[in-house]
């Protein structure tokens, strides 16, 4: 990318004016630029002009068009015309630049537009920084070729395709006869234009532009026709049947081919600029023809739409084909998902909102769906849809959306998602991690992550051993399918992480216990959701990719450093986030201002569910780096992690009422005589929650409030002690206990109060 400032500019100029033969005539310039700073970019128009009798360079202005008052352009296409306003960018550093050179006349209409442009309405994609833009350079459309701008969506592409089919300059300096510049009114003359996807990343998150350049130079026929399977060079040529040979010229910033004719070339004069650029979420290809033909017939089989269609069609088929092999051998490691949802008919019912919780499930998938084909950053990632009601049959649950990376496709099959019977809850569940395991078998993987939306309890079967309040035993880190028989298909070995969602249900309550033991017991995650926020912001949690950085960002560090950064790298990949956490925080505590390790350990703190470290450690990378890359989607991240602190601050605080209330119930039931047989479920709550008091201070960045701390302390050894006594004596336990649960009532009473 070109990186200057004008003053070097202002310098280049001063240089050529010294010369004696620029003293006789005026020069004049008008430079199109545009920067890829911000969200979508930005184009602007520079108006330079020599003065002889200063002997100096005047830069008249440097101006771009914008919104007059602050606009998110990422929400502009919704909002319409606002007032615009032409501002200065004499300081905005600039990565793609085009320049012409005009006579007096046409410097002073382009200065005539920009004084049009002072006060117009701005509105996205129509009258915005590159509508301005195009019409400066309309005006020298006697001079200059224009791309079509419905064509290209960023300011930059615009701004680049411009220099490319206006290119000058000896190219290929060993093939003379090549020509760049076309006089637009000589006999014969033609341009035309062809556009074509090419590949899509909402359906194939491998496909890139760097895949499509690199397969269209692989093979000369993928950006030439008729031409043989050879390999594109850089200034080579390629002998095509009938027409003769070319020239091609590889540029890489932005990606692009162009095809020049040589003399003997039936064609000549004349160039092709096939141009890489990515529009939304597809990868396309811009063809650009421009020439003068030997005849009249030539010219207008060039400027004829059916012709160029059929001859670069047919080119653009080849290449289509090519990318689609590639895409089938790199891109076949998919990592796949399966949403498993509750449909019983209680999800007709409004809950928490004022429409059915089926529709906000709806709403809340389509949003979680939508984002994972924006944001795949080169992860296949495939999912199925799958929802459950009715009877206590083998497999209640019914196919909704197969497995498939067509993310687009799943999005609008939601809206296929019903509501029917009960909630045959464990036999779902042993069905789709059936489907699950064969998928994976069939891909070669071993591991996959099943999403499962309940709001209610089951009423087939059993989900938790006796004994387990919500817990699994900590040794068990993943569920394993070793004999499940999904059509025909047996799948050993393979693990599954469960990610549950209780969708307004009742903190505490049974079904919630279940659902908490199977995200326990599989190493997976749970969230509480009361509404479509809220379930909204789980979706997103449960699909979020944790990407770190590949590398220090300091140089020359020891071999045990290094080491121990691949390490965490290595454990994100593997989703072991504890042990990432561990090797990061060992990284980052010997190197504290290297910011990619700090980066990770935000990133590890995030995985972890450590809200407030998380936010503190990302606020301190951007500190530390804030020119990054990746800064302005950071800053994105610490807000939405303040989002989903508030919701587990919430959650917290309603998980500590129903421990009272739990506490209370099964306090009430001792005294009344049923201690033994409440033995070993009361005992499943003191354990577990013994552990959850312990930690509870970290997880809500209550570590420096004292008293907060040492009431957390006292429940969670009370607890501790009482699962001892009911472990050594269950006939006499609740005459040990009972002063020791008293207290802890209180005590937990306080404790609420004081959240």
């Amino acid at each position: 990318m070109l990186r200057y400032t004008f003053s070097l500019l202002l310098i280049a100029f001063l240089c050529t004016i010294s010369s004696p033969t620029v003293h006789a005539q005026e020069r004049r310039f008008i430079n199109f630029y545009a920067t890829t700073a911000g969200k979508v970019g930005h184009a602007f128009v520079g108006y330079v002009r020599e003065d002889n009798t200063r002997r100096q360079t005047i830069v008249d202005g440097v101006w771009g068009f914008y919104p007059a008052s602050r606009v998110d352009l990422a929400k502009g296409f919704f909002i319409g015309e606002v007032p615009g306003q032409i501002r200065d960018d004499f300081i905005t550093q600039p990565d793609y630049g085009f320049r012409v050179e005009v006579n007096q006349q046409e410097y002073e209409r382009a200065l005539q537009i920009r004084n049009r442009w002072a006060n117009a309405t701005y509105q996205l994609t129509v009258q915005d920084c590159v509508s301005f833009v195009q019409e400066v350079a309309a005006s020298l459309s006697h001079k200059i070729h224009l791309p079509e701008r419905a064509k290209l969506d960023r300011p930059h592409t615009y701004i680049e395709v411009l220099r490319i089919i206006n290119s000058t300059g000896d190219i290929c300096p060993a093939h003379a006869d090549i020509v760049q510049t076309y006089d637009r009114n000589a006999p014969n003359y033609h341009m035309y234009t062809y556009l074509e996807t090419i590949c899509d990343t909402s359906k194939d998150p491998c496909c890139s532009e760097e895949l499509v350049f690199k397969t269209m130079k692989s093979a000369a026929r993928n950006t030439a026709p008729f031409a043989g399977s050879a390999p594109v060079e850089d200034c080579g040529m390629i002998k095509l049947p009938v027409f003769g040979p070319i020239v091609t010229k590889l540029g890489t910033s932005p990606y692009s081919i162009t095809n020049y004719t040589k003399m003997d070339h039936e064609l000549h004069k004349g160039k092709v600029v096939r141009y890489i650029v990515k529009v939304g979420t597809e990868v396309k290809v811009y063809t650009v023809g421009i020439g003068i033909n030997k005849n009249a017939l030539y010219a207008y089989l060039n400027s004829n739409s059916t012709s160029v269609a059929a001859v670069w069609g047919l080119v653009n088929y080849n290449l289509k084909a090519a990318v689609r092999k590639e895409l089938d051998q790199s891109c076949g490691d998919r990592f796949s998902t399966l949403f498993l949802f509750d449909l019983s008919g209680s999800m007709r019912q409004n809950g928490a909102g004022t429409i059915p919780k089926i529709e906000q499930a709806k709403n809340a998938s389509r949003t979680t769906l939508a984002s994972m084909r924006r944001q795949q950053q080169g992860i296949a990632n495939e999912v199925a849809i799958y929802g459950f009601e009715g009877a206590c049959q083998n497999d209640p649950t019914t196919e909704i959306f197969p497995f498939s990376t067509d993310l687009q496709a799943a999005e609008a099959s939601v809206a296929n998602l019903y509501t029917g019977g009960s909630t045959p809850l464990a036999n779902a569940i042993s069905a789709a991690e059936c489907k699950l395991a064969a998928r994976l078998t069939q891909n070669g993987k071993q591991e996959g992550k099943l999403i499962l939306l309940s709001d209610g309890q089951g009423t087939c079967g059993s989900i938790r051993p006796n004994g387990v309040y919500h817990n699994a035993p900590l040794k068990t880190t993943s569920s394993s399918v070793t004999a499940g028989q999904c059509g025909g298909t047996s799948a050993q070995g393979i693990a599954i992480k469960y990610y549950t969602i209780g969708f307004n249900i009742a903190p505490g309550s049974p079904a919630e216990r279940d659902l908490q033991y199977l995200s326990q017991q599989s190493g997976g995650k749970y969230l509480n959701a009361q509404n479509q926020t809220q379930l909204t912001r789980a979706f997103r949690k449960f699909n979020r990719t944790y990407l770190p950085k590949k590398e220090p960002y300091l140089s020359n560090l020891s071999a045990e450093s290094n080491a121990t950064f691949q390490a965490a790298v290595d454990k994100f990949k593997t989703e072991d986030f504890q042990r990432a956490l561990a090797s990061c925080e060992q990284f980052v505590g010997v190197h504290p201002t290297d910011c990619h390790g700090v980066y990770n350990l935000a990133l590890a703190y995030e995985a972890n569910d450590q809200y407030p470290s998380a936010i503190t450690t990302y606020q301190q990378y951007l500190g530390l780096c804030p020119d990054a890359v990746d800064s302005a989607s950071v800053q994105q991240q610490i807000l939405i992690l303040e989002e989903e602190f508030r919701d587990f601050i919430n959650f917290q605080g309603q998980v500590l009422e129903s421990d009272l209330e739990f506490l209370k119930l099964h306090f009430e039931r001792i005294q009344n005589g049923q201690s033994v047989a409440l033995a070993m479920e009361f005992r499943g709550f003191l354990k577990e929650k013994g552990n959850y008091y312990k930690t509870l201070p970290q997880l809500i960045g209550k570590t420096k409030d004292k008293f907060f701390v040492r009431t957390c302390q006292t429940i969670s050894t009370s607890l501790d002690r009482c699962a001892n006594m009911i472990r050594r004596n269950p006939n006499t336990w609740d005459r040990d206990a009972t002063p020791i649960l008293s207290m802890t009532y209180l005590n937990l009473k306080d404790l609420i109060a004081s959240l």
